[in-house]
């Protein structure tokens, strides 16, 4: 939508307009909407031949060799690949400096705490957690395939049944 690109779907069609013009009829096939590339790259309007087709990600030979030996050896800094190129594994490599990397900045991201909810039990069985599990692959002795917890939260005594 960004780049200008409506898809409207009608009468078991689907139709792409690029900045309101008609650019595609996409044919329903039982449920599904299939494109067929080729037609529209040979049939394409001369003024949207230089359209900049919008990418998620950078193509490999856009990106710096630098940082793609940083995304290939598990986001490693700028001077441990400095010290690969030196020790010789990569000496073929120009080091670069580095784009901003999101995935690193996400990495060193803290996180917040729990705020701390202050419902505790000030007196035996006043709050008891409770858990169900089951069924289980591998039966119990006696046929049983469940088990329930009880938990005081007080005592934190805790007391499993097998079902």
């Amino acid at each position: 939508m960004d780049a200008g690109y409506n898809v409207y779907f009608a009468n078991n069609s689907a139709v792409i307009k690029f900045n309101k013009r008609f650019i595609y009829n996409v044919a329903r096939v039982h449920d599904l909407f299939i494109l067929d590339i080729s037609p529209y790259v040979l049939q394409q309007p001369k003024e949207l031949n230089n359209i900049n087709l919008p990418h998620k990600r950078k193509r490999i030979s856009e990106l710096s060799k630098t940082y793609l030996w940083h995304l290939r050896l598990g986001h490693i800094n700028l001077n441990r690949i400095s010290r690969l190129v030196s020790d010789g594994p990569l000496s073929s490599l120009k080091v670069e400096s580095l784009p901003t990397c999101e995935s690193c900045l996400e990495g060193k991201m803290t996180k917040r705490h729990f705020p701390s909810k202050g419902n505790r039990a000030s007196d035996k069985l006043e709050l008891i957690h409770s858990d169900l599990c089951g069924p289980m692959n591998i039966q119990a002795r006696g046929g049983f395939e469940y088990f329930v917890t009880f938990t005081d939260d007080y005592s934190k005594y805790g007391y499993i049944y097998l079902l």
